[in-house]
């Protein structure tokens, strides 16, 4: 079964069977976390996959990460228990970067979260409502950990477009979707250096914001949902 991706969907209280380890990090820096194996497996296919196999990890009820940073992983960890993030722009007490969060995504994607990468993808429209943008850095690690077709990406192409009054300013917006990953760095640090606020020139964007299950990954079967690919 596919791991859900709206929040409405809550593990059983049979979920809540035993506890596993997660080893995080290389050995110099690694962090060993419980959690409750059907769990994280309800929200996540690869440990669904993983700890219902024949896989080492099934039989040892331990699963190494060595190549994930484990402050990433808490912050995933704590997800997974209380559906909510720590976010600067909404709560002051923990901050959740632009590279957080697209790290956080990519972690998503990796290990088949969807419902993780759809609340993250919420947080990152709010922020940027906030006159905030990715930076350069976290645009070309988007493109590097992402594919053509990816849902971030789509979401980053969609946001300068919005910005720009794309249609408007610069011609077809096909244009903007046949930039390299060079080229959106440059337009974005662009914008960011002119102080720009579409919010002062562009009512569309509204509508931008009302509409974020575009960029929200797949959903269940027989469940109706907008389009993923931004359009």
């Amino acid at each position: 079964m596919a791991p859900p991706s709206t929040p409405d969907n809550f593990p059983s209280q049979a979920a809540f069977d035993y506890l596993i380890l997660i080893e995080v990090g290389p050995e110099a820096t690694k962090r060993t976390f419980q959690v409750f194996k059907g769990v994280i497996c309800f929200y996540s296919g690869y440990f669904a996959t993983s700890l219902n196999s024949a896989f080492r990890e099934a039989h040892n009820h331990v699963v190494r990460l060595p190549t994930e940073d484990p402050l990433l992983f808490a912050y995933f960890h704590h997800w997974l228990y209380t559906r909510t993030f720590f976010d600067s722009s909404l709560d002051p007490a923990v901050a959740l970067d632009f590279d957080t969060l697209a790290r956080l995504w990519v972690f998503g994607d990796a290990h088949d979260i969807p419902m993780l990468q759809n609340e993250v993808i919420d947080i990152l429209r709010r922020k940027m409502d906030s006159k905030t943008f990715f930076s350069a850095e976290v645009i070309a690690y988007i493109y590097d950990n992402t594919v053509e077709s990816s849902t971030l990406r789509h979401l980053v192409k969609q946001t300068l477009k919005d910005w720009l009054g794309w249609t408007l300013w610069w011609g077809p917006a096909a244009e903007l979707e046949n930039m390299d990953c060079e080229d959106v760095v440059d337009l974005a640090g662009t914008l960011k250096e002119m102080d720009y606020d579409p919010r002062e020139r562009f009512s569309a964007i509204k509508a931008v914001r009302e509409s974020l299950s575009r960029y929200w990954q797949k959903h269940e079967e027989g469940e109706k949902g907008e389009m993923r690919d931004g359009k």
